[in-house]
């Protein structure tokens, strides 16, 4: 069952749409507030970390970030492009 407000937009008919559009705005969320997660609580620790250990630091947490980060980017990218090619237009004229 879809929201009220998602029943009144253009593509109401279309149910699959209405959850892609869902799906895309509940992904995008996600990455904002990973993003400032990583921003507000990971890159301030990287100075805690020092000169020797911070490559390794690094790599560590290049990897394991993106194991978070690189499935949502694509469903972000995925339903981004779902939406893209399958919105209806509207001309207001």
């Amino acid at each position: 069952m879809m929201a009220g407000w998602l029943k009144d937009m253009t593509f109401a008919g279309n149910d699959s749409l209405a959850l892609v559009l869902v799906l895309h705005v509940a992904t995008t969320l996600l990455m904002v507030g990973l993003i400032w997660l990583v921003q507000a609580v990971h890159y301030p620790l990287f100075a805690q970390v020092g000169d020797s250990g911070f490559s390794a630091y690094q790599k560590r947490h290049t990897h394991r970030i993106t194991i978070i980060v690189a499935p949502l980017m694509f469903l972000e990218l995925a339903t981004g492009l779902l939406l893209w090619f399958k919105m209806p237009f509207i001309l207001s004229g």
